[in-house]
């Protein structure tokens, strides 16, 4: 098994697990002190040889920690446990779109060319469903815009 330590994030199927984060808990098992309090035992032990990084309560309940796969593997066994996912670095591919669309910058008589690489450019949100109308989209009370803001105010 691999020891080497990369980053989980471990998903709690419920708000609160009775094991994790339980300061009432009358579990005698190993324990840690935390953010959010005590980590009695089944998972204390992996805790104590891991290390936690932050404890999440808001979107989804759970946290990460730095484990090797087997003990991940261990944590994703427990009940109470919805997954145990590791980091994956994900890159954002919009910056090739011009490149999927054979829009070339080294072209010298392409489209990029021609349209002075995108330049003065005005992008429509079209057919999204949503309402400009709206009094939610009413911003008459803001007041002027900030002074640093280099742009102009377009009325449409």
């Amino acid at each position: 098994m691999s020891r080497i330590k990369i980053l989980w994030f471990v998903l709690f199927g419920v708000k609160k697990v009775p094991w994790f984060g339980s300061k009432s808990s009358s579990s005698k098992g190993l324990g840690l002190l935390s953010p959010t309090g005590l980590f009695p035992s089944p998972i204390g032990f992996w805790l104590a040889v891991g290390s936690v990084i932050h404890t999440y309560e808001t979107i989804f309940h759970g946290f990460s920690a730095k484990l090797s796969t087997s003990e991940a593997q261990k944590i994703e066994s427990l009940s109470g446990i919805v997954a145990v996912i590791h980091e994956q670095v994900r890159h954002v591919h919009t910056t090739r779109s011009s490149e999927f669309l054979g829009l070339k910058t080294s072209d010298s008589a392409g489209l990029l060319k021609g349209s002075d690489f995108g330049s003065n450019l005005v992008i429509r949100v079209i057919d999204t469903g949503i309402w400009p109308e709206r009094k939610s989209f009413n911003d008459c009370e803001l007041g002027p815009g900030p002074t640093k803001w280099k742009g102009q105010y377009v009325s449409l």
